[in-house]
């Protein structure tokens, strides 16, 4: 393990949640598929099966299982580490600070319940 690896250098809470994503490299406009693993008002992390380039400006489309909303995010791959072989993660810092997550995360919670449920 890095040093830096198990430092925590977040200023904000992070709220675990698992969501269907695409991003878009916005500079060869290569689409790249993505589960969330947790997000905050600054940042989106994923897990994903191809590297994406260190510093790409992407567009993240976050897709909503409740009703199908997509969520359009645009942000900036600011670190990415190899898992094992085409297992990645990532961290995506958002350009704008403007993503709600706690909403996002009761949307999810209500679907789950609701699915459990309903069946």
């Amino acid at each position: 393990m890095r040093p830096w690896d198990s430092m925590e250098r977040r200023k904000l809470p992070r709220y675990e949640i698992s969501l269907s994503c695409d991003e878009t490299d916005l500079g060869s406009y290569r689409e790249f598929h993505s589960i969330t693993r947790d997000i905050c008002e600054q940042g989106v992390g994923i897990t994903l099966n191809e590297r994406l380039p260190l510093d790409a400006s992407v567009q993240v489309c976050l897709a909503m299982p409740d009703n199908r909303e997509q969520i359009y995010l645009r942000g900036k791959v600011v670190w990415i580490i190899k898992l094992e072989e085409n297992n990645f993660r990532a961290g995506i810092l958002l350009d704008k600070f403007d993503l709600r997550p706690i909403p996002l995360v009761l949307r999810m919670i209500k679907f789950q319940l609701k699915s459990r449920y309903y069946q």
